[in-house]
């Protein structure tokens, strides 16, 4: 408990800290004052009471170093996006403001650790030149330092968050790059190649027409299991979509069912039928999920892929391919582009992509099942081979033996009444059988 005591007219506190010793402070408040010094003594002893609490028997006073330490291992917990506030904290706010104390840091701190960071440069690996931080890893770093003060202040470690900036603080939030955008999709042809060429492992094709025909988000395609994926539902088979990566709940915390197209039915069907089994070295159950880590992953096999590990396998297919690299999020970009390109409206697609809107009148729209899938099979996807390619140009897309030539084509065939009566697991494995032996009708 500490005490007040007066030095002439000067108001003075002593405070027991921490580490047991009783430390004398200078306060601003004069004689006459002692209400108002009483309430700053509270506060002071609140504060120390939080920091035991936050980092008990620590050594000295509660840095932001400190703070940040126990407070990212809390997030794991939380949000799926640890790793980025762990990266960004390391290489843009401890350096800066991670000597200075919890209780000192004021809002004029966070400006100049943003005007600082507004003129960082980086080094860009591929042209080797420096660049500036980009826009929007600034306002996610200052989004970070907002989320993380205000849980200090909730807490009690300091009395209020000093993250207070405007957006004339944190500059224009643009891409850093501004052709990237119109180019953040794969081409039709791209992502045939991505679905269907031999050269790219089973699995891998499998997971990218997960998300670039079936429209799921990267975690939502990590976390889906066997058990969710339903076939006998009319007039397409159905993926459940309940959960994004580990967290047991999607990203808008809603679950939705979602369409197989045609076309990957197919791919999924082959992959369960037969692929999965060769690749994990055991038959699937249906609590295993549907696109695992690989057997020959060691020590991972069975295990949830990740979002980082994902992209580095994209990069690499696509180096194979001979394609620029996107990143994973496009491939979704691409199954809504194709799609309005085709024909769907957007408000049925987004039933399928996405959650529907906020408005009063959504929540009481109910659209039929045979309406949504409607729309998904305008999607038009021509897996037909092409001729060999010149031995001169290794990285020319190759077809896959499954998608031998057929005199009916694929795309054209998708919307047909003749398929919508051959979804069934017997007519869709007949229809693959017939593939392979070079008939393309889809009546079976």
């Amino acid at each position: 408990m500490g005490s007040v005591y007066l030095r002439g007219n000067t108001i003075w506190f002593r405070v027991k800290k921490r580490n047991g010793r009783w430390l004398s402070v200078r306060s601003a408040f004069k004689v006459g004052s002692e209400a108002n010094a009483f309430k700053a003594l509270k506060v002071m002893e609140d504060e120390e009471a939080a920091e035991e609490a936050i980092d008990p028997g620590g050594e000295g006073p509660l840095t932001v170093r400190k703070y940040a330490t126990q407070w990212r291992e809390s997030r794991k917990s939380e949000v799926d996006s640890w790793r980025n506030d762990e990266s960004r904290l390391r290489l843009y706010v401890l350096p800066e403001i991670g000597d200075m104390l919890m209780r000192d840091v004021r809002a004029r701190h966070i400006r100049d650790l943003i005007r600082k960071l507004r003129q960082r440069t980086r080094r860009v690996r591929k042209n080797k030149i420096a660049a500036k931080l980009a826009p929007r890893t600034i306002y996610n770093c200052y989004a970070l330092l907002s989320a993380m003060f205000r849980d200090a202040a909730v807490d009690g470690v300091i009395e209020a968050s000093p993250c207070i900036l405007r957006s004339s603080h944190l500059g224009p939030k643009v891409d850093a790059d501004p052709y990237w955008r119109s180019k953040a999709h794969y081409s039709r042809a791209e992502l045939v190649s991505l679905i269907s060429d031999s050269r790219i492992a089973l699995d891998h094709r499998v997971l990218w027409a997960m998300m670039g025909i079936g429209g799921l988000r990267p975690g939502e395609a990590f976390g889906l299991r066997i058990r969710e994926v339903t076939w006998e539902v009319e007039p397409l088979g159905t993926m459940m979509i309940v959960t994004s990566h580990k967290k047991g709940r999607t990203k808008t915390n809603v679950s939705r069912p979602v369409p197989i197209h045609p076309a990957l039915a197919l791919i999924l069907r082959k992959w369960l039928d037969s692929g999965w089994e060769e690749k994990m070295g055991r038959p699937p159950t249906p609590e295993d999920l549907i696109i695992p880590l690989p057997a020959t992953t060691k020590g991972e096999a069975g295990r949830m892929r990740t979002n980082s590990r994902t992209l580095k396998t994209l990069h690499a297919d696509l180096d194979v391919l001979g394609f620029a690299s996107r990143r994973v999020q496009d491939l979704r970009h691409t199954m809504i582009t194709l799609s309005r390109t085709d024909g769907a409206d957007k408000d049925k697609l987004r039933r399928v992509t996405h959650q529907p809107p906020k408005e009063v009148i959504e929540g009481y729209t109910h659209v039929d099942w045979p309406v949504v899938c409607a729309e998904v099979m305008k999607l038009k996807l021509d897996l037909q081979p092409r001729p060999p390619p010149p031995s001169s140009d290794e990285r020319a897309p190759v077809v896959s033996d499954e998608y031998v030539e057929a005199e009916t084509g694929f795309a054209t065939s998708l919307a047909t009444d003749a398929l919508r009566k051959s979804r069934s697991p017997e007519n869709l494995s007949a229809f693959g059988a017939s593939l392979e032996r070079g008939v393309g009708d889809l009546n079976p």
